[in-house]
């Protein structure tokens, strides 16, 4: 039986809709539709108007043209993107021989012998390190390479060599893609770090403790039992360090915002910066209800003193902001926090007009 055009398209759908991590449910939302309207399209049993199409390709970050290309694949990745990611991962992996010269050790190479037949929570994976120190720098080199590009499709096309890579060493699409779901967090985590420059220093906790084992740090003791931040500010003044600030570091937000909301307001109460950033490549801060979490207009008030989205297509305001602020706002803070100017109601206009009287 010949396939129809609608069935491609459907097939497609749904195969790029898996590729981004949605539900049906999650992309029905997204498009404004009934979870049962897209099981229908993606079954070929209902066509689109031109305005749904667009509106999955913008979604889905992929050429509407492409959910019509009925040999599309969706691993397939930009090739200069999967060239990067692959120089960068062979950079680790020569580091480490050299290293370890003369001692056996198992990496990860495009020639791999090493089959990875379990995921990370059954086997060690050695290779998870140098995949997630190559995803973090090859991130960066794609965003200081295609400046005017969104960052949202950058993240997109280094899944996709993520997937690809996997895949040639013998990883199927789905356990290459549960891969990429527990290394790219960390190498948010990992790019946001490397953000650092004194005199502040962006710590994980366990770097934190360590510091404080060998260097006296001022508020350390607002964060006695609390073990919920991604990354912690330090900021040294005087040859003295001070704890100023915490940071939540989340690739996409859907429901993190509201998990991690109580904590961040116990830091600001404790008179600490609290921010959260993020890339958001699926849009979801343009959506009122988490707009207005992050600008402090919704019903549970101040959460943030600000959010920072990589995407260019987050629409800013009071607290929302595009991730070029992040840095600016980090110094104006972690310096107000010295100052004791710090509150929970603490904008970097504020400060601003603090500087000015």
């Amino acid at each position: 039986m010949k396939t129809t055009l609608s069935q491609v398209f459907g097939e497609n759908v749904r195969k790029h809709r898996e590729r981004c991590g949605y539900t049906q449910e999650q992309l029905a939302e997204l498009l404004g539709v009934e979870s049962r309207t897209l099981s229908r399209i993606e079954c070929g049993d209902q066509g689109s108007k031109f305005a749904t199409i667009e509106k999955i390709s913008e979604v889905l970050k992929i050429e509407a043209w492409r959910l019509f290309d009925q040999k599309n694949d969706p691993h397939e990745c930009d090739i200069e993107t999967l060239e990067i990611y692959n120089d960068e991962i062979s950079l680790r992996v020569a580091s480490v021989i050299k290293v370890n010269e003369g001692k056996e050790y198992t990496v990860f190479t495009r020639n791999a012998k090493t089959r990875f037949e379990r995921n990370r929570n059954q086997v060690k994976d050695e290779s998870a390190p140098l995949r997630i120190q190559a995803l973090s720098s090859t991130f960066r080199i794609l965003l200081e390479k295609y400046p005017s590009t969104d960052p949202g499709v950058l993240w997109g096309n280094l899944q996709n060599a993520h997937v690809e890579i996997m895949r040639r060493v013998g990883k199927n699409p789905t356990s290459a893609n549960q891969s990429w779901v527990k290394s790219s967090g960390t190498a948010f985590e990992l790019f946001v770090q490397k953000m650092n420059k004194p005199p502040f220093q962006i710590l994980k906790p366990i770097e934190f403790k360590k510091l404080s084992m060998i260097f006296k740090v001022k508020n350390s003791d607002k964060l006695i039992g609390r073990s919920e931040d991604d990354m912690i500010v330090v900021y040294e003044s005087n040859n003295c360090f001070h704890l100023t600030g915490v940071i939540q570091a989340k690739t996409s937000i859907r429901d993190r915002m509201k998990m991690d909301m109580t904590h961040s307001q116990h830091m600001l109460n404790a008179n600490l910066w609290s921010a959260f950033i993020t890339i958001d490549p699926d849009g979801f801060l343009n959506k009122p209800k988490f707009k207005d979490l992050a600008n402090g207009d919704s019903d549970d008030g101040v959460v943030w003193h600000g959010v920072y989205a990589f995407s260019n297509t987050v629409a800013h305001g009071s607290r929302l902001h595009g991730a070029d602020k992040f840095i600016p706002h980090l110094i104006n803070a972690s310096e107000s926090v010295i100052r004791g100017e710090m509150n929970p109601m603490w904008t970097p206009q504020s400060i601003l007009q603090i500087n000015k009287q």
